[in-house]
């Protein structure tokens, strides 16, 4: 594998200029005549362009894209290569009406240390940590209060009696809390918010999303009570608010993920930085949209056609329509079960939806 970082990209991308799309289309073709490969990656980033301007600068960005898009194809007929050519971005926009300092936004929740504080001459130790990168979800780390030394997980029992506070109820009890995630002990994860909450586990081949008090979180209706395949949650939750929650599942049990998951509705996580207008890569339907467009040659052994839309699908699915692009046929099943989100041999894939 080689990989090529361009200065003059890297400047036009912190500079917001819209030049960045012409640049890197000539880029990867002349990087096509130099270097011979069965795959090239190219990344246009327009990350600064849409966090200065909004979503009025992701219509303009697609549409200067539009405009250079002839002359990518071009370029790509001229290489006399038998080329299929996908593009997607990795996540969407959404618009904010403020900025939350992280530490600030938890300031006030008691059972919770930031930094060392005094206490009659002596000084308690920190307790939590967060990590945000600007987006409208923030992940707070608590340390388990049954040990004094490691910061191993915390999980929902505990948060719900830390010291003798209600971490969950407190946090999402704040204004501007969507609701918040974490893990249960007995498997699954928890959904709170200030009015109700729910419970989301692997069950029975499926995944089992269920009420527990109040008003369900997240308002899945047709999924809440019964089990269901990743596909059909996909499918039952891809318009809602905060589609797919099984993202959040697999997310929060990974072994570096924060003890919480805390998702805002109008606003971003960031610190001194007003003049960023959107948020994107967090859990709202606005940041987890992606656009996708495949062109290529069909292929009739291979069940590759190209005259289609796509309801809905997942991301995590393309590497099966990129093993039948490349070697005509998707890869063979895990030895282990699937991820919770994907789909391997012989069952569909994203572009092309043919079954081995």
């Amino acid at each position: 594998m080689i990989s090529l970082e361009d200065d003059e990209a890297i400047r036009l991308e912190s500079t917001a200029s819209y030049d960045i799309i012409p640049l890197g289309i000539q880029t990867l073709l002349q990087a096509m005549q130099d270097y011979e490969a069965d795959l090239y990656l190219l990344n246009i980033s327009g990350d600064s362009i849409v966090h200065n301007e909004g979503l009025a600068g992701q219509a303009t960005f697609m549409k200067r894209l539009d405009e250079e898009f002839p002359a990518l194809i071009e370029g790509l007929a001229a290489q006399a290569k038998d080329s299929t050519f996908i593009m997607f971005s990795d996540h969407g926009p959404r618009p904010v009406q403020g900025h939350l300092k992280p530490e600030e936004f938890l300031a006030g929740i008691e059972g919770l240390i930031f930094v060392g504080e005094g206490t009659g001459g002596g000084v308690r130790a920190a307790n939590a940590a967060v990590v945000s990168n600007g987006r409208g979800s923030l992940y707070l780390y608590v340390r388990n209060p049954d040990d004094k030394t490691t910061w191993r997980r915390t999980s929902y029992r505990q948060l719900r009696d830390y010291h003798g506070h209600d971490l969950l109820a407190a946090i999402a009890g704040q204004p501007e809390t969507a609701f918040v995630v974490c893990n249960r002990e007995e498997g699954g994860i928890a959904i709170l918010s200030t009015e109700g909450e729910a419970t989301l586990d692997a069950a029975d081949g499926g995944f089992l999303y269920r009420v527990a008090w109040g008003k369900d979180p997240l308002g899945l209706d047709e999924i809440e009570g019964r089990v269901v395949s990743a596909q059909e949650m996909l499918e039952r939750t891809h318009d809602e608010p905060f589609p797919y929650p099984l993202q959040w599942l697999e997310l929060l049990q990974a072994p570096c993920c924060g003890d919480v998951m805390i998702a805002v509705d109008k606003y971003a996580f960031f610190w001194d930085k007003p003049w960023v207008v959107t948020t994107h890569g967090g859990p709202s339907r606005a940041e987890v949209g992606t656009s996708l467009l495949a062109v290529g040659p069909p292929h009739p052994e291979a069940g590759i056609r190209y005259d289609r839309e796509i309801a809905c699908g997942s991301l995590g699915n393309l590497y099966n329509s990129l093993c039948r692009v490349l070697y005509g046929l998707l890869p063979s099943p895990p030895p282990l079960s699937p991820p919770l989100g994907g789909m391997k041999g012989g069952e569909a894939d994203l572009l092309f939806g043919a079954q081995t």
